[in-house]
């Protein structure tokens, strides 16, 4: 018995592709994927770089906000008014309240200067004795050094570690706490002789130091940073505010010179220039956490300048 070979076949006529015609259609195919890849980083480039500058621009809200606040406030007091202090040698010039702010004084002055601070930069230190919640004044005996006062927030506190002013509307006095009892709180050695009437307030001095110093934690580059400082002058606690800040420079409006911005050093030219700060403009530069921006050196960080002028809210005409 004869076996038959079956063959089958294509259709008719199909061929495969020569070898030209594979060449081809690699090179188209990669002509697209390169165009493709060409569209997407674009893209993402486009996408880095408003990212990048929505950080920046958002950073720089924060801390003009945060800084803006602490300015309006300088000087302040919870009874409101340009009313003449009265100190005591226990607070020191630290406890000086009225001058407001003091421009760069880093390690100056008897000041504190941070473990490092970005060379060149401004710096600013800053009073204020508003307090969120302020306690009011129920009695006061000037003989005994005691006041009676009565409830603020829940989280307001009155600290023995810091100075404390007192005021009524008429007049104001800074001291050093030895109780910090709301029912009995006591003066230290502070000598107010004249009673403050009912309705004043006491309240906590707080000083903040802005400054441009290394990041926290050994992260490289550097933050705008505000230290709290005590009332003997040193920085009780330090922290960053905004990361990868790269200057900051401070100029000062006063009564002296109304029409020209001074730096520190022209305030300080005038007798007790730092109580006739009207305004103060900021000029603060920020840069991007990555290298987003293409320039012909390739990609480098995206770099903000942005200058903003605050009023101090009690010397406002």
């Amino acid at each position: 018995m004869s076996k038959q070979r079956v063959t089958v076949n294509g259709p008719s006529g199909q061929k495969g592709l020569t070898l030209l015609e594979l060449m081809v259609s690699i090179v188209l195919g990669l002509l697209v994927v390169a165009a493709t890849l060409s569209v997407y980083v674009g893209h993402r480039n486009s996408y880095a770089l408003v990212e990048g500058a929505g950080r920046v621009q958002e950073n720089v809200r924060f801390a003009a906000e945060i800084l803006s606040r602490e300015l309006r406030e300088a000087g302040g007091i919870a009874c409101g008014g340009n009313l003449s202090p009265v100190y005591h040698g226990n607070v020191g010039t630290w406890g000086q309240w009225d001058r407001g702010l003091v421009g760069n004084v880093l390690g100056t002055g008897g000041l504190p200067a941070p473990p490092a601070f970005l060379a060149g930069s401004d710096s600013v230190l800053i009073w204020s004795a508003t307090g969120d919640k302020p306690f009011p004044i129920v009695s006061h005996d000037a003989a005994a050094g005691t006041f009676v006062l009565g409830p603020a927030a829940p989280s307001q506190t009155l600290n023995l570690g810091g100075v404390a002013v007192a005021c009524d509307g008429a007049r104001v006095y800074s001291f050093l706490p030895s109780s910090a009892s709301t029912a009995s709180y006591a003066t230290a050695n502070a000598n107010i002789t004249d009673d403050l009437r009912a309705g004043g307030f006491v309240a906590p001095l707080s000083a903040h130091l802005w400054f441009v110093g290394p990041r926290s934690n050994n992260k490289p580059g550097n933050a705008l940073r505000r230290a709290v400082i005590d009332h003997q002058g040193g920085v009780a606690t330090n922290e960053d505010v905004i990361d990868n800040v790269t200057g900051l420079t401070l100029s000062y409006l006063t009564t002296d010179n109304p029409t020209t911005y001074l730096s520190a050093a022209g305030v300080n030219a005038f007798p007790d220039g730092w109580k006739h700060v009207l305004a103060v403009r900021v000029v603060l530069t920020v840069v991007s956490q990555d290298n987003v921006s293409t320039t012909a050196n390739g990609a480098q960080q995206l770099s903000e300048t942005v200058p903003f002028t605050v009023t101090l809210r009690r010397r406002a005409p």
